[in-house]
């Protein structure tokens, strides 16, 4: 009968080493089993859980299911599985804290498509998106970053690409609450082909947005992690006039890279900035 199947569900997965004693448990990692075998991509794994009534949903104290393992890992078979199961993703948070019991007291979006977008899983990220929609496109983390923002501070510029072309200039235009613009994390991240992308997609005005003092100019943040191609680049546009844009403190990027040792070496070592 029923109960027979789930009882004998329960022994494979103690067999195959899915579980120690029962479905309800956390690994040492603080991970129940659906998210630990997510992690693995084990299918088989997802089908003896289920058969043992292991809850899809169930997810670690951080918040974290399923699905945000599955993406993060880029398992894409796995993924699909999972959103055809019937998990959203739309509907998943992760805490921002925990409170005095070690229970989340306040949640954050951060959707898989931000996890996936981490390791620039673009198989991944496409069916999330032919998931979530347009609304998924533009969710933001606890900082406000998209996962534009994201693929670009990791130089996937194929996924940068494609998520342009599923939110169009809106998206890629979004910032962050510092005011952190995807031009700012590919010019931090030395990624001249998403800043190319970029300029392509929005023109100028992408380069003249100014954040918060730890953002500053898109100019100043490739510089000041070293990155010349990027810095080149950003410094041939509109005839150079990025350098002499004020940040909201009032510095240029130029009076800025003065003021840093490192950059002013940079800027007198490789020539045509002074």
């Amino acid at each position: 009968g029923q109960v027979g199947g789930e009882v004998a569900a329960l022994e494979l997965c103690k067999i195959r080493g899915l579980i120690v004693q029962g479905i309800d448990e956390l690994n040492t990692m603080g991970e129940p089993p659906m998210v630990s075998v997510a992690a693995r991509g084990d299918l088989v794994g997802l089908k003896l859980l289920l058969a043992a009534k292991c809850s899809l949903d169930s997810c670690c104290i951080d918040g974290t299911t399923a699905l945000h393992s599955a993406a993060m890992m880029g398992h894409t078979d796995y993924v699909r599985v999972l959103l055809d199961l019937g998990m959203s993703p739309l509907s998943h948070k992760i805490p921002l804290s925990e409170g005095p019991d070690g229970r989340p007291d306040k949640l954050t979006p951060l959707s898989p498509l931000h996890f996936a977008s981490v390791q620039g899983h673009i198989g991944v990220a496409k069916l999330l998106v032919e998931a979530g929609g347009q609304e998924l496109v533009t969710a933001r983390d606890n900082e406000g970053a998209t996962c534009a923002i994201i693929a670009c501070s990791q130089c996937h510029e194929d996924l940068l690409t494609y998520l342009g072309q599923q939110g169009g200039r809106e998206l890629l235009m979004m910032k962050q609450d510092s005011g952190k613009t995807c031009a700012h994390a590919a010019a931090n991240a030395g990624c001249v082909g998403a800043l190319r992308y970029l300029y392509q997609e929005c023109g100028i005005e992408m380069f003249q947005t100014v954040g918060s003092w730890s953002v500053c100019t898109v100019a100043y943040g490739a510089a000041h992690n070293g990155y010349v191609e990027a810095l080149e680049f950003v410094c041939g546009l509109d005839g150079g006039s990025l350098l002499l844009l004020p940040d909201s403190s009032g510095f240029t990027a130029l009076q800025r890279m003065l003021d840093d040792r490192i950059v002013a070496d940079m800027m007198l070592k490789y020539g045509g900035f002074d």
